[in-house]
């Protein structure tokens, strides 16, 4: 005798058959997409096979990867001030820096020209230093007339005072800002001051040294108590008492016509 299965059993065998298709259908569509990574997988190797970096890595700026078509974005660097090492720039022959003095002592600057200028601009000088006194145009006239140091010629330095006539100052005098400068004898041994430009180059260093100074109003210049004397040595006749206003026009025009 044959036993048929109730209406409930045969409605947990379909249930069963349709459970079982479905998981079999997953496990068909798994093994599709497995080979379909696989096979997308083997082109990439393929094309990188080289061993390049993967194109889903991240690549610095800048780098291209062999056969890529994409021309990356320049990027430019601001290399910002450049550095410089600081230098010390040597003074030219004819540049004096001006030295330190010491404890009762003062220092001079002695106009003199250097570098053999066309007309007396006197841009140029040099520094003396002396004993501290109250003596200042003084000692600003004892160092004119000693003229350059050997050291100072070297360099460029001119002038036609020298130690021969280092003597050449008589006496100074100040008053009310007028200046009265006294030469002796040692004045007269001078030669080729009585000619342009010599004359005036002469004259300069004792003008522009003395109207440094602002209390200096005027300059009047004399041999042996005799200023006609003094310009008859510089082929001039008469004589010749220069103010500060004078002699600065003079020196705007030197440097205008240089």
């Amino acid at each position: 005798m044959t036993t048929r299965p109730g209406p409930s059993t045969e409605r947990i065998l379909e249930a069963v058959q349709h459970v079982l298709i479905a998981a079999v259908s997953v496990v068909i569509a798994v093994v599709i997409v497995v080979a379909f990574l696989r096979v997308l997988s083997s082109d990439e190797t393929a094309a990188n096979g080289d061993g390049t970096l993967a194109s889903t890595e991240t690549l610095p700026e800048g780098v291209v990867t062999p056969g890529s078509t994409t021309v990356p974005d320049i990027v430019i660097v601001d290399p910002g001030t450049p550095t410089v090492a600081p230098t010390t720039v040597a003074p030219t022959s004819c540049d004096r820096r001006q030295p330190t003095a010491d404890r009762g002592q003062m220092v001079l600057r002695i106009f003199m020209p250097c570098g053999n200028p066309d007309l007396p601009s006197n841009a140029t000088y040099v520094f003396r230093t002396v004993d501290e006194s109250t003596a200042l145009l003084t000692n600003t006239m004892e160092q004119i007339v000693a003229g350059p140091t050997a050291e100072e010629r070297a360099d460029g330095f001119t002038s036609f005072w020298s130690a021969g006539t280092a003597n050449a100052v008589n006496s100074v005098q100040l008053a009310d800002g007028a200046v009265l400068v006294n030469f002796g004898t040692p004045v007269s041994t001078l030669t080729g001051i009585n000619q342009e430009p010599a004359r005036s180059f002469f004259l300069a260093d004792i003008y522009t040294s003395l109207f440094q100074y602002e209390r200096v109003t005027s300059v009047e210049l004399r041999l042996g108590s005799d200023c006609e004397a003094f310009f008859a040595l510089l082929g001039q006749s008469g004589c010749t008492v220069v103010d500060r206003g004078g002699w600065e026009a003079q020196l705007d025009q030197w440097r205008a016509d240089g």
